[in-house]
């Protein structure tokens, strides 16, 4: 799967929103959610169950390694992982203000974004893998976890769950802030992007704990 640093959460809220676009939504806001054994893989309970002033729009499916004209990253063919599950949750005024039936995420102008301080977007990806040693693996992968990335900042003191975070003050993701948290749960990899603006760590870290693989 593509990790263009910079470009990596927009690639996850591209794909979330073309998928929404492929099923029915019957309200604004409504989950949308397609069932497979993809996501059985990846837990009943992966993602996260509730975020506080956030709403769940869709809640897919993840392909492992897949890429069309680019070469697979190194780790595609060192580590076997499975299909995973992709969440992206919006902020719930944002949605009520911006939201479409089936559009997945909405696009946030900037104003308001500005006039709202603090989380906006909240992405999640939940890999599993054959054991704890291959999620480990993963996780040590900079090309998975984008550490190497000019764009986005090391901050080991902001990490949770043993894991890593990184920080990008992006103004190419629409002008927002954006904390990535990747740590290993049992044999998975969770990964939580979290964009805002004037965004701080404290607020991403609320969000990010309450994701889990299972």
């Amino acid at each position: 799967m593509p990790r263009d640093g910079r470009k990596r959460a927009q690639s996850i809220k591209l794909r979330i929103s073309l998928a929404a676009g492929l099923v029915v939504a019957a309200a604004v806001g409504a989950v949308v959610t397609l069932t497979s054994a993809s996501i059985s893989a990846a837990g009943s309970k992966a993602g996260m169950s509730d975020v506080p002033g956030m709403t769940r729009v869709i809640s897919v499916p993840a392909p492992w390694c897949s890429a069309k004209d680019t070469a697979l990253p190194t780790y595609c063919t060192e580590i076997a992982g499975s299909a995973g599950l992709e969440e992206g949750w919006v902020s719930t005024p944002a949605l009520e203000a911006f939201g479409l039936p089936g559009q997945g995420v909405p696009s946030i102008p900037p104003a308001f974004a500005q006039s709202h301080p603090g989380p906006l977007e909240a992405f999640i990806e939940v890999v599993p893998l054959a054991s704890a040693d291959a999620a480990n693996q993963l996780l040590e992968s900079p090309d998975y976890t984008g550490a190497s990335d000019p764009n986005f900042t090391q901050q080991p003191g902001d990490a949770i769950n043993g894991g890593l975070a990184l920080f990008a003050d992006a103004p190419g993701l629409d002008g927002l802030d954006e904390y990535r948290f990747v740590w290993v749960g049992g044999t998975s990899v969770v990964e939580v992007n979290v964009l805002g603006s004037n965004l701080t760590a404290a607020e991403a870290q609320g969000i990010a704990r309450l994701a889990g693989p299972a």
